[in-house]
């Protein structure tokens, strides 16, 4: 282990929270009273998660004699610019993104009978360049006699989409968004959003509305126009996850970096010579989502099955 991985450790040890916000958010700015969400901020940490633990890119409780996945679509294609390559369909196996146990994430609406959710995608591209996800919901009950499992990876699957094991310390925040705001609305808060920054020095924008990083349920971080996706019943679907390609701008906000891990930082810096600081806090799990994109799965919490679909939101 590194020295800033020893360091990283030392101060994460007790778990990581967020810096609290400088002002009660629905008061100071009440258009946004009615878009209040709660949202999980995963904090992933380069680590050695076990197949029993919640993780992000760290083995599974799989159960044995369930085959592995692997993708079978037609689409599965190595993005090259040169020349991309067809990937024979079912010769890239499903790699590990993301397990969550409901023990660590109480706050999460489980489907019923379930507490565990596992997500898998294959890291090719698949027409739009995005990994194709597989979402699993299961019993923990059932796992009793699982085993860790992680299924391989393909040898010419792009590393930028493969995660390298991380821990997860899941927080509870609460996050405001202004994508649903009418044009008034938004000139309204834009106009208190100027005086309150002159005020006391606080980005609404980058510091108050909708939290970076890898998290469960809330409001999804578009990069461009959000792009909802609606259920087949007629509902549109909910955020259930965002697997995010940086924890934290750092060109932007400070408020982000875990209050535990601030101390590491210069936040004096100017904002470039923070941004490059302790890039296993910024990415810890290595990958790189297109253009520092964010990758959101949805899911349809009125219909039992939990039908899901994901969308690719990068600049």
């Amino acid at each position: 282990m590194s020295e800033a991985a020893d360091t990283l450790a030392a101060v994460t040890g007790s778990g990581l929270t967020t810096m609290p916000s400088p002002v009660d958010v629905p008061a100071r700015f009440p258009v946004l009273a009615g878009t209040a969400r709660e949202t999980v901020r995963l904090h992933p940490r380069p680590g050695n998660p076990g197949a029993g633990s919640s993780s992000l890119g760290g083995p599974l409780l799989w159960p044995v004699g369930e085959p592995w996945p692997a993708c079978d679509s037609p689409w599965c294609t190595l993005d090259d610019w040169h020349a991309p390559r067809r990937i024979e369909p079912g010769s890239s196996p499903l790699v590990p993104v993301l397990q969550v146990f409901a023990r660590h994430v109480p706050q999460v609406p489980f489907p019923e009978g379930r507490d565990v959710l596992q997500v898998l995608w294959c890291p090719f591209s698949h027409q739009q360049n995005e990994p194709l996800p597989r979402v699993i919901w299961r019993s923990e009950a059932d796992l009793e006699h699982a085993a860790a499992g992680d299924g391989g990876v393909h040898p010419q699957a792009p590393a930028e989409q493969v995660p390298s094991p991380c821990t997860v310390t899941p927080e509870l925040v609460v996050e405001y968004s202004a994508e649903e705001l009418d044009r008034g609305q938004l000139g309204r808060l834009g106009d208190a959003a100027r005086d309150f920054e002159a005020e006391v020095g606080w980005d609404l924008w980058s510091d108050l509305l909708v939290a970076p990083g890898s998290k469960l349920g809330g409001h999804p971080s578009w990069v461009q126009d959000p792009q909802w996706p609606q259920c087949e019943c007629g509902s549109r679907m909910a955020h259930l996850a965002t697997i995010a390609s940086w924890e934290y701008d750092g060109t932007f906000s400070r408020r982000w970096i875990p209050v535990q891990e601030q101390p590491l930082f210069d936040l004096q810096a100017e904002q470039m010579a923070l941004f490059a600081q302790h890039p296993e806090v910024r990415r810890p799990h290595g990958m790189m989502l297109g253009d520092v994109g964010n990758y959101h799965l949805f899911t349809c919490t009125a219909c039992p099955d939990r039908p899901y679909e994901h969308r690719w939101a990068c600049s």
